[in-house]
């Protein structure tokens, strides 16, 4: 993550001045701070679960720059919760993930009320996993209809690649290209509100640098 993030923000014109790494686990993060610039104006985590730990040590050292992560930070549990009011201090946190927020539609906002109260709290990617499940089950069945028995699992492909469907994660149609890629796949820009996460932006894949 971080590699990808170096290689497109310096492809952008942006200037990388600090590379540092923080070993999983960790939970003291002096060296990694002092490490930062004081010129610099964004920090960018590349990984998980020390991820509210560093943004808590940046901002108690008094470092405000603004705080970005990709979707290993798009987490209630292990992100959001623990870092608390350092997330919405400073100048803010951005944080990418792979699907809308659950209060982008009526259909996620009520599989969100259905799922706490099933399970409990839901799962960053539990939208995701709804659709996949959905279309599975869907591929399935079509591919029985044209069979007329248990398909194969090659069949099963065949009609994935063919029904039209479009999810409670993401408001674009799903559309196949010849590799099995989602060409109306979407990277979503997230900020933080109020304990919570906030959708800001949604960007599609077309408009993502090649």
């Amino acid at each position: 993550m971080g590699d990808q993030f170096i290689r497109n923000f310096s492809h952008c014109g942006g200037e990388i001045i600090s590379v540092t790494t923080v070993q999983p686990g960790a939970s003291d993060f002096t060296q990694a701070i002092d490490n930062i610039p004081e010129r610099t104006d964004l920090v960018f985590y590349g990984g998980t679960f020390e991820g509210a730990a560093l943004l808590k040590a940046l901002r108690a050292s008094g470092r405000n720059m603004l705080f970005a992560a990709g979707d290993g930070c798009w987490d209630k549990i292990n992100f959001l919760q623990p870092a608390g009011s350092a997330a919405e201090t400073g100048e803010g946190v951005l944080i990418l993930s792979a699907s809308c927020n659950t209060s982008h539609s009526d259909e996620s906002i009520l599989f969100e009320k259905r799922y706490n109260a099933e399970y409990g709290p839901i799962n960053n990617y539990a939208l995701n996993s709804c659709d996949s499940a959905n279309l599975l089950i869907t591929a399935i069945k079509d591919a029985i209809q044209k069979n007329n028995r248990i398909p194969h699992r090659e069949e099963v492909l065949q009609s994935l690649k063919e029904i039209e469907f479009t999810g409670i994660a993401n408001p674009m149609p799903l559309i196949w290209n010849a590799q099995g890629d989602n060409m109306n796949a979407i990277c979503v820009l997230n900020t933080i509100q109020n304990g919570n996460y906030r959708q800001v932006a949604l960007i599609k894949k077309d408009s993502i640098l090649s």
